[in-house]
């Protein structure tokens, strides 16, 4: 395993790991919002969004076996 190959997975699992925090606490958020603070569960979703994405693009080329 080379130094890159292994930092793109941990850079990836750390993406996802942010992502599903910030998806996680914009669902948490929603019945305890007022009117003034509306933005901030769609602000949260799209960084998570955002972040997951990112995991996508980073993990979808790693091969996690071997095939002989």
């Amino acid at each position: 395993m080379t130094t890159s190959f292994a930092l793109k997975i941990a850079l990836g699992i750390v993406c996802f790991a942010i992502g599903a925090a910030c998806v996680i606490g914009a669902v948490c958020v929603i019945p305890f919002i007022s009117a003034a603070d509306v933005a901030m569960p769609i602000t949260f979703g799209a960084f998570g969004a955002l972040f997951i994405w990112i995991a996508f693009r980073l993990l979808r080329q790693v091969r996690w076996h071997t095939t002989k």
